[in-house]
């Protein structure tokens, strides 16, 4: 990503440089385009920095994954299997029923 973003921002940059592409009204400006220089050592810095808040991002949860025993995990996954499909089918059941007396009342008023 960091890759295709450098060769998407240095194409747009010698747009710039070689066509001026980004035009500035006259009458405001004292120049008729927006001029860029492009120095590498900026580039090099913002994709280190970039790269490093990526790899913190991806390893702070892996902190904090590693502390879950995985028989408890296990354990607690087997018991929201049995519970959670419980709680669906009564609220549906509850659903159909609540319909079914609205539907009757309905049809007797």
């Amino acid at each position: 990503g960091i890759l295709l973003g450098n060769v998407f921002a240095v194409c747009i940059c010698w747009l710039q440089v070689r066509f001026g592409i980004l035009r500035l009204p006259e009458d405001i400006y004292y120049m008729k385009y927006a001029p860029i220089k492009l120095i590498w050592w900026h580039v090099a810095l913002i994709d280190m920095v970039t790269l490093s808040l990526c790899i913190l991002c991806m390893w702070l949860p892996t902190l904090y994954i590693r502390r879950i025993l995985p028989g408890l995990a296990n354990k607690l996954v087997t018991l929201m299997i049995r519970i959670v499909p419980r709680r669906i089918l009564l609220r549906a059941v509850d659903s159909r029923q609540s319909r079914r007396r609205a539907n009757e009342a309905a049809k007797q008023g």
